[in-house]
């Protein structure tokens, strides 16, 4: 227990060091660098210019954050003390790959290990879940095609507040053209995801979190392209994107299927306050705010004690 305790308290720094690395490297003006690309020609002795260090070290943070877990589980499926997770799930399922499909497969998996988006939401994914569990057992992956109202709130979640509201800065490989406006090759261009997810010709009151707006009228789930963007842009596009995707339906579908998330009210039995402040910069993320998380009712309770007892968690 103590050994888990100290990787768990390692990997914590570890991301804490690379967070601050990262905003410092891909804020808008924090590097000269991103703005005169020329400057990567500089020799890493003028320390005054040069990037070098900040990136080798930030590489080398990001390498061990997102291998060693794979690595733990890996080494565990290998004594046979792996326990459940969705990385041995997904390693599992890699097995049954080979060669080259299993590599790429693999570093898809571990580009998105640990990202999951996370927001409360009403009753009716409550009601809806209900309808299709009967409240006898935990959401599976299998019922998704039965859960519209989630799938759409996944994708509210994905709208309402993108994890990097600014991308980080693209180079152009050749010259082009967007909507009359010539983009020259090696032109730095940084997509605002923040305010295409945002955008009122697009999404009507974007300010507002409103799952219904990717439901047709026949209570299927509408497609939106657009949404992409919250994933990044071009090649550079996050290549756990679907794992990502997955992640969250079944986070959002569980968590909600037996647990209340509501606002904590105050000592006279008011509601609390309605507004909720976000990190800016490289990477949004709501601030600390008061709520409870508790258990539905009895039956919710139980469902909770079984699934613990049969994951061994």
């Amino acid at each position: 227990m103590g050994s888990t305790h100290r990787t768990a308290s390692r990997k914590l720094g570890v991301a804490k060091k690379l967070t601050k690395i990262s905003r410092r490297a891909t804020l808008p003006g924090a590097l000269l660098v991103n703005d005169l690309p020329l400057l990567r020609h500089i020799p890493e002795w003028l320390p005054w210019f040069s990037y070098k260090p900040l990136a080798r070290r930030g590489h080398d943070l990001g390498q061990e954050l997102i291998n060693e877990p794979i690595k733990f589980v890996k080494t565990g499926m290998l004594n046979g003390t792996a326990q459940p997770s969705l990385a041995l799930e997904q390693l599992q399922e890699l097995e049954k790959l080979s060669g080259t499909e299993r590599e790429e497969a693999e570093k898809v998996m571990v580009g998105a290990i640990g990202t999951l988006y996370t927001a409360g939401v009403d009753t009716r994914v409550q009601d809806e879940l209900d309808a299709v569990t009967g409240r006898e057992r935990l959401p599976t992956f299998d019922d998704r095609p039965k859960l519209p109202f989630v799938e759409a709130v996944c994708k509210e979640i994905l709208r309402w507040r993108p994890v990097a509201p600014l991308a980080v800065p693209h180079a152009t490989t050749k010259d082009d053209v967007y909507e009359g406006f010539f983009i020259p090759k090696g032109a730095l261009v940084i997509g605002n995801t923040w305010a295409i997810l945002h955008d009122p010709e697009i999404y009507s009151e974007p300010d507002v979190f409103k799952p219904e707006r990717y439901l047709n009228l026949d209570g299927s789930v509408r497609d939106d392209p657009t949404l992409t963007v919250a994933f990044g842009y071009g090649r550079r596009i996050c290549p756990g994107r679907h794992l990502v995707d997955a992640t969250l339906f079944i986070v959002v579908a569980s968590l909600l299927s037996v647990f209340n998330v509501k606002k904590r009210q105050d000592a006279g039995g008011a509601g609390g306050s309605s507004e909720y402040t976000y990190t800016g910069a490289h990477v949004s993320r709501p601030n600390p705010f008061p709520c409870t998380i508790v258990p539905r009712d009895k039956r919710a309770e139980e469902l909770i004690i079984s699934d613990t007892m049969a994951t061994g968690s």
